[in-house]
């Protein structure tokens, strides 16, 4: 059969309308302005007059958007039609979630209306069993006042509105007594993670001092450590979290307090405090083999150089550091005593993987220095002299007996570059004589200058960074020689070495909770160019990093008797 045509098609509509049973007078018509076509369709629908709606859809006419006031048909058969009359009304395009004026859906209509047929039907036909009416019912409660169970979803518990201070008390106890839902639960519900009990604990230290890691752990994830290079929070300036893991842990097993150093080390720097640590884990009894493990007495050991300084720069000289160089497989040209760019570069490739602990524990020295107080005669660090940019050198102090030192200008009692400009020294003993190593950071015209020197074979050697571009030179005094080579550094090279103000320079985790794959250095001079890879991919903050390299993150030499351990035991006592 062709198809209708327009005109016919409404003919055959307005026909069909007259003769329509269910339209009566009018009297629906003349309601609120509704049109007496879809008063005869309503009509239609609330009869379950399943014929009539399919021979009104075959006219053309759009059921689905006959709608009045938030009724559609899809309610009205949900009250009155019948399954079959709702399937046909779904196929035809009619909204089966529509809200009335009160909030009701159809599915909430038949539920009302004890309808479980329909009801059923409209849930097999995808309506929605969400929501809740302006009175506040939903189709849960609504189907098992109907007599249908378990239909729809289950009610959203009861909000719960804690005070500020009701939330503190419920953390402070949870973590007391090691309840982690109920931690998580405060958290939830508004506590403060620096929150503080009558005796200035906060939660942080009384999980560490009971020894629950996991408290520990969600508790740092939250903040609860503070700014990662700050200090930690601490009970009149002196028990802090580590103290209370080292009390606590003290009644225990070592073992179980490893754990817990390692949670809250994840995300705080503890270098500066070392020493502290240290003394305190000494006084409560730890063995030595714990102590050595998790603060070393020897945190800022002597530079690793393992590489001869001549005294002067004759070929022989030169032929030596060859040799050794070649050993390590950073040399590959021939040990002729010649000085030429490959024995520059063999020298940038050896000492370049040191620069990053040269800049961390001069770091550390320099924080600890500025931590230790003015007076404290007994401490290694302490103000050293004034700097060459104006400011005053901190780290280890001069001794009379030549010792390994670190110190550096630029940096704040955090570990911290104070500014944009940093310098950091390392001297000791390197083949029998005090030798210095210093790297100085600033920017310049370019952007940004990195300036590396040492003197070995009687020379200076020098690494200069600056823009894109990297200068090894040596100018020697005895005898007087003088070479330097240039190397453009490829496209995609990162030294991400700026010292940004606030950015952290001091190592942060023990040795036990460092990872273990840390990334290559690499320092490609095949061709003239090298890749210096300064930083992760997606670093967490801004820092000042030479080159990742593996290496053992610093602790700390004996620190001073006084220390707050009495305020520690007597609060574990307590």
């Amino acid at each position: 059969m062709r198809k209708m045509t327009s005109a016919l098609r409404a003919v055959s509509l307005s026909v069909l309308l007259m003769t329509c049973p269910h339209v009566g007078t009018g009297a629906l018509a003349a309601q609120d302005g509704i049109s007496r076509t879809d008063a005869a369709v309503m009509a239609a629908a609330r009869a379950d007059d399943l014929d009539t709606l399919k021979q009104l859809a075959e006219t053309g006419l759009d059921l689905a958007s006959v709608e009045h006031a938030g009724i559609n048909l899809a309610t009205i058969a949900a009250m009155r039609g019948s399954p079959d009359t709702l399937a046909f009304l779904a196929a035809q395009g009619v909204d089966l979630d529509l809200k009335d004026a009160r909030g009701y859906t159809p599915v909430m209509r038949a539920l009302e209306q004890a309808r479980i047929d329909n009801a059923l039907k409209l849930q097999e036909l995808g309506a929605s069993l969400d929501g809740i009416t302006e009175d506040g019912y939903s189709v849960r409660v609504l189907a098992e006042v109907a007599g249908l169970e378990d239909f729809g979803p289950e009610p959203p518990p009861p909000s719960l509105q804690l005070s500020p201070d009701a939330a503190d008390t419920i953390l402070l106890k949870a973590t007391e007594f090691g309840d982690f839902d109920s931690v998580r639960f405060a958290l939830d519900h508004g506590a403060s993670v620096s929150a503080r009990a009558a005796n200035g604990w906060t939660p942080l230290m009384i999980a560490a001092l009971g020894g629950h890691a996991d408290i520990v752990r969600h508790l740092v994830t939250a903040g609860a450590a503070g700014d990662g290079d700050g200090p930690l929070p601490t009970v009149n300036g002196k028990i802090d979290a580590v103290v209370a893991a080292l009390v606590g842990g003290a009644r225990r097993d070592e073992n179980s307090v490893d754990e817990l150093l390692c949670a809250i080390s994840d995300t705080k720097n503890l270098a500066r405090d070392m020493p502290r640590y240290r003394m305190v884990a000494s006084r409560l009894g730890y063995s030595e083999t714990f102590l050595e493990k998790h603060f070393p007495s020897d945190d800022l050991p002597p530079l690793e150089i393992d590489l001869p300084y001549p005294q002067t720069g004759d070929p022989a000289a030169w032929r030596i550091l060859q040799k050794h160089l070649q050993e390590k497989g950073v040399y590959k040209g021939t040990a002729d005593g010649i000085l030429g760019d490959q024995t520059l570069i063999a020298l940038q490739t050896y000492f370049q993987p040191l620069l990053e602990r040269l800049v961390q524990r001069s770091a550390t020295a320099a924080a600890r220095a500025q931590a230790a107080r003015a007076s404290d005669g007994t401490s290694p660090y302490g103000e050293v002299g004034p700097g060459t940019m104006g400011g005053k050198l901190y780290g280890h102090k001069f001794g009379s007996t030549p010792t390994s030192r670190y110190f550096a200008e630029g940096i704040d009692s955090a570990g911290r570059a104070a500014g944009d400009k940093v310098i950091v020294t390392y001297e000791g003993e390197i083949d029998g004589r005090q030798r210095r190593l210093q790297l100085s950071q600033q920017p310049d015209g370019s952007g940004f200058y990195q300036y590396f020197h040492t003197y070995i074979a009687g020379g200076f050697f020098s690494a200069h960074v600056r823009g894109n571009s990297l200068t090894l030179s040596f100018y020697g005094e005895r005898p007087r020689i003088q070479h330097e080579v240039r190397l453009n550094l490829s496209a995609g090279s990162r030294i991400e070495v700026q010292p940004l103000a606030g950015a952290s320079l001091s190592p942060s985790r023990p040795p036990p909770c460092l990872p273990l794959d840390s990334p290559p250095v690499i320092l490609d001079s095949s061709s003239n160019s090298a890749h210096l890879d300064a930083s992760d991919d997606t670093p967490a903050e801004p820092r000042s990093r030479l080159l990742r390299i593996d290496e053992d993150a610093p602790a700390t030499p004996e620190p001073a008797a006084s220390s707050p351990i009495q305020d520690a035991s007597e609060a574990w006592e307590r």
